[in-house]
């Protein structure tokens, strides 16, 4: 039994469970394809902490130039740019949507680490950060019924145009139909291919990717 739908996300890490919500909240319908289950992903196994400017004696200006001065000359000026303004945003979004970061005396816990001059990294049940994040992401995914996970999809794959050829159990049933294919798999940059002209809305939804990849 075919199952339609307009996009088909491939991976469940941090990159593919925001592009899965960013386009079911835009009115798509959207599959997403996991490894044994959905928390299987890198994401899971990010230990780091997470640099956001929130605290009250930082500000966006100097986590760019901390960025910039830690790159010797090897950082996308724009990418720095994004990172620094519009990670503030999402990380506020998971905040509302429940992520658990580490806090002291009711307040979140700034850390001050490698080359950064203010106390601006969070973690999340200290070393679990990546964990937690996938956690507050299913969650978030669950609300919305135009997500459907399907797991044990991942084990080899190849995207192609409009659909998806992986090794999959024999028990799932093959996603078809599906004018767009969002490639959010590790160590590669988010790839939308598409068949068709899909809505506007939801081709801007996907822009999420880029910042949840970078």
């Amino acid at each position: 039994m075919a199952l339609e739908t307009d996009f088909i996300v491939i991976g469940s890490g941090v990159a593919g469970l925001r592009a899965s919500i960013a386009l079911a909240e835009s009115g798509g319908r959207v599959t997403v394809l996991t490894k044994d289950k959905a928390s299987e992903s890198n994401t899971e196994y990010a230990q780091g902490g997470v640099a956001v400017v929130l605290s009250d004696d930082d500000n966006a200006e100097l986590h760019e130039d901390d960025t910039l001065v830690a790159g010797a000359g090897l950082c996308d000026p724009e990418a720095v740019e994004t990172l620094v303004t519009d990670g503030t945003k999402y990380i506020k979004q998971l905040i509302e949507w429940g992520i658990e970061f580490d806090k002291e005396g009711g307040k979140l816990a700034f850390t001050q680490e490698a080359a950064h001059s203010r106390r601006r990294i969070l973690h999340a049940h200290g070393d679990s950060t990546g964990k937690e994040i996938v956690r507050s992401l299913i969650a978030r995914a669950g609300q919305e019924k135009r997500i459907n996970l399907l797991p044990r999809l991942i084990t080899g794959l190849s995207p192609r145009v409009g659909s998806t050829a992986v090794s999959a159990a024999a028990a799932a049933p093959p996603a078809t139909a599906a004018p767009a294919t969002v490639a959010a798999v590790a160590a590669t940059p988010a790839v939308v291919f598409t068949t068709d002209a899909a809505a506007p809305a939801s081709r801007d939804a996907v822009s999420a990717v880029a910042v949840a990849q970078t």
